[in-house]
């Protein structure tokens, strides 16, 4: 009985740990691609806007 009363607790604390890492890893990816484009790539709006779209 007390594992079935964890399991849906288990579930959502997956699925939290799950979208946050997901929500982190973009983010980390995001930031480092804008580190790595060189000042003269950025759009006018700085680097929120990627450089090339298609490659």
């Amino acid at each position: 009985m007390m594992h079935h009363a964890l399991d849906p607790n288990l579930g959502w604390i997956l699925l939290g740990l799950t979208v946050w890492l997901a929500v982190i890893a973009e983010a980390v990816a995001v930031t480092v691609r804008a580190r790595s484009w060189s000042p003269g790539r950025l759009g006018p709006a700085g680097d929120s806007v990627p450089p090339a779209r298609g490659s």
